[in-house]
């Protein structure tokens, strides 16, 4: 019995010894890492290359220019034009551009046209007519499409045209109607000369007559 007791320390100890013999290496790998959000900034901006202060133009069908009287107050947020004086065959054209300043690729959800000036008879006879036009920062033309209706339909046209319009970082739309859609255009606004004008368009129908209302009315719109 004594004799096997000592084999039993025995090969505990030589388990021990054998235990505190072994080695090993350690290494760390480690990940720097850092998480931010991007800005959605998506604003109106001059025209670069309109030179008709405050970048609205009136005409008519003679050509002249003399009779309606236009303004225009922009910023980065809001831009409100007012069109007065307006008669059957005159027209204004507004030029408005908007960039994606940001960070991030911004869309377009979807467009409100609140009267705060409600008035149907402008609403069922002025045609309005535009267009987009989607550029990357490059001026390289990506996008667009164009739409005429009355002010009445204008919050319907501008839905079916803009929404889900994807604006990169460094894109901007001109308010202009491509190329491709200004004969459709010229079929429906008379005074408008497709070579030289572009841009938004409110014009007053030659077949609008005194059974309309039009006379002395006016719309005011968001």
């Amino acid at each position: 019995m004594k004799k096997t007791r000592v084999i039993a320390l025995v090969l505990c100890a030589a388990i021990m010894m054998m235990g505190a013999g072994y080695a090993y290496w350690t290494d760390t790998l480690t990940i720097n890492n850092t998480v931010s959000t991007g800005e959605l900034k998506v604003e109106f901006t001059k025209v670069p290359f309109i030179n008709i202060p405050p970048f609205i133009m009136d005409t008519d069908n003679s050509g002249e220019d003399k009779y309606i009287t236009s303004t225009i107050s922009q910023n980065a947020k809001v831009a409100t034009v007012a069109v007065n004086n307006m008669y059957p065959g005159a027209m204004a054209l507004y030029a408005l551009k908007a960039d994606n300043l940001g960070t991030i690729p911004a869309v377009i959800n979807d467009v409100d046209v609140v009267f705060t000036t409600d008035n149907q008879p402008l609403i069922d006879n002025l045609i309005v007519a535009g267009g987009f036009m989607r550029l990357d920062k490059n001026n390289n033309y990506k996008q667009g499409n164009y739409f005429i209706g009355t002010l009445g339909q204008l919050e319907v046209k501008l839905n079916s045209m803009l929404s889900n319009v994807r604006m990169e970082p460094g894109d901007y739309i001109l308010f202009d109607i491509p190329e491709e859609y200004k004969d459709e255009v010229k079929a429906v606004v008379e005074p408008y000369n497709p070579a030289e004008q572009n841009c938004i368009i409110f014009y007053v129908p030659t077949s609008v007559d005194n059974d309309d209302g039009m006379e002395l009315q006016t719309a005011v719109f968001d």
